[in-house]
């Protein structure tokens, strides 16, 4: 399942961003985003901020990533976006999000519907969904 979902976003991405420069996709990305959903991990589980009990919202900065959880802020990060070869066998190029000792996640932003897709580059990993703050 995770690898259907991995296929579906890897062609939204193509469609959607395959203009995007690093320097216009970091532009997409900045403001406030608050989670939503995510699914991944060794059995698939799917979390929820009421599955969870808890909210998350990233807010990016210019030259920061701040992390809020439950309102409380937990973290300040200096993040890049690079292109990066994920495979094989494609050896598709992603843009990346890279933050300092964090898992880096492929981005895929969603003009249509304002929404942010992160996925964790690394097996049984988790798939993060997003929708901008108002």
């Amino acid at each position: 399942m995770k690898r259907i979902i991995f296929s579906y976003l890897v062609l939204t991405l193509a469609a959607a961003c395959s203009v995007d420069t690093e320097k216009s996709l970091e532009r997409n990305l900045l403001g406030a985003w608050t989670w939503e959903s995510s699914v991944g991990g060794f059995t698939g589980e799917t979390k929820t901020p009421a599955s969870t009990n808890s909210s998350i919202r990233l807010e990016f900065r210019p030259s920061s990533l701040e992390t809020w959880i439950d309102g409380k802020h937990q973290s300040s990060d200096a993040y890049s976006i690079v292109s990066e070869s994920i495979g094989p066998p494609t050896h598709t190029v992603l843009p990346m999000l890279r933050v300092k000792d964090k898992i880096d996640q492929i981005i895929i932003i969603t003009q249509e519907d304002d929404r942010l897709v992160l996925r964790e580059n690394c097996d049984d990993c988790y798939i993060h969904w997003y929708k901008r703050a108002k």
